[in-house]
């Protein structure tokens, strides 16, 4: 029986791909609210997602090719820490509403206003990457934005809705088999959230890749949430003047998914990043 893999190298190389967007997410909008969810479902493809103002033109993709990044912003509602929230929306740009940027527009792949729940926002965004998993094509998740502004809420919420798709639509296509491991990096040290005495490592040879990572063999979405739960407790917290209890760490979610369709074997990965609030 045929087995077909991704590379290492591919991961990495995805996961770069969006930590160079949160980059440039973070110079554009370092004081604002919105949280970003930056999906990578391929690699070695051209990508239009960048952010834009009326006197910039985003350059469109050449005829034929795929894109390998998906940027889609979620504004969080109005009010609390940061008072009255000041942004019009449509389905892909974001304008400022107040203040001395009244009137600067952004454009990116998706747009959710206060009033799209999460499943909205996994469908606009994240499907499509972790659907690709069942034919072998692995994909990160990465959710970046200021404290406060719900990245965990969200990125949760994906974690659950990408393990209910891997389940139906492996289990209708002939098998799945799915593992989950957690990681924490804080301080520049990495550390397994689902037990401390791991001794996990980052290696860059033959290929960078992460060993010593305790995995937990996942049946089920309900599965998942304890699994998630367990890890959450162990995450570095602090408060400040935003949140109470905001998350201090990167937090890593890895699911292994193993596949079997039409008797053919896949295996690929899906990284789901909560980035520390900035």
């Amino acid at each position: 029986m045929p087995r077909l893999k991704r590379s290492a190298r591919a991961c990495a190389e995805l996961t770069e791909a969006a930590n160079r967007v949160s980059q440039r997410l973070a110079r554009a909008v370092e004081k604002e609210r919105s949280q970003f969810v930056v999906a990578a479902p391929n690699e070695g493809k051209t990508s239009r997602a960048a952010m834009t103002t009326p006197a910039k033109q985003t350059k469109q993709p050449e005829e034929g090719e795929e894109e390998s990044v998906l940027v889609c912003v979620r504004v969080r509602p109005a009010g609390g820490a940061d008072g009255e929230a000041g942004w019009t929306v449509d389905q892909t740009t974001i304008t400022q509403a107040a203040g001395k940027h009244c009137g600067e527009r952004y454009r990116f792949d998706a747009v959710c206003g206060t009033d799209v729940h999460t499943e909205q926002v996994y469908e606009r965004s994240c499907r499509e990457v972790v659907g690709g998993l069942l034919v072998g094509r692995s994909g990160t998740i990465v959710a970046y934005g200021q404290t406060a502004s719900g990245k965990t809420h969200t990125t949760q919420g994906v974690m659950r809705l990408a393990c209910e798709q891997v389940f139906d639509e492996g289990t209708a296509e002939g098998g799945v088999r799915v593992w989950a491991s957690y990681l924490e990096v804080y301080d520049e040290k990495l550390t397994d959230l689902l037990d401390a005495r791991s001794s996990v490592q980052v290696k860059d040879k033959p290929v960078v890749r992460v060993v010593g990572a305790h995995e937990v063999r996942i049946g089920s979405p309900n599965a998942l949430d304890a699994v998630v739960n367990r890890g959450e407790r162990n995450r570095k917290r602090g408060a400040t003047r935003l949140n109470a209890k905001s998350s201090r760490s990167h937090a890593v979610l890895r699911l292994r998914v193993e596949t079997d369709v039409r008797g053919v074997r896949f295996e690929a990965t899906l990284c789901v990043v909560d980035l520390a609030g900035s």
